[in-house]
């Protein structure tokens, strides 16, 4: 858009809902950063999800990763864990949420 308006969207019950709007990506990063930092990894699933930036989605993803993946955080990064759980035979998005939310 002319006014380079992101919104910022999260999932509630199985619905998208808006959280908040930005003007420009790296401001929209900063503040999906800031919020990761508040909530337990314990319990929060975090995806990074692209229409047609896969590049800059992965850029993203792993600069999550690598602020969020400290000693002690708890949290669990599902590439870490894919092939273990496919060995286990778990292949639904619930499943994996529902093992990765359990794993520390």
């Amino acid at each position: 858009t002319v006014l380079n308006i992101k919104p910022i969207l999260y999932f509630e019950e199985g619905k998208i809902v808006p959280f908040t709007k930005v003007r420009g990506r790296q401001t929209g990063k900063k503040t999906i950063m800031d919020q990761l930092r508040n909530l337990d990894p314990k319990t929060t699933v975090c995806s990074v999800v692209h229409t047609v930036a896969e590049d800059e989605a992965r850029e993203f993803a792993a600069q999550i990763e690598a602020e969020l993946k400290k000693p002690g955080s708890g949290f669990v990064s599902l590439r870490d864990n894919a092939v273990r759980l496919a060995r286990e035979g778990i292949t639904t998005v619930s499943e994996v949420m529902r093992v990765t939310n359990e794993v520390e």
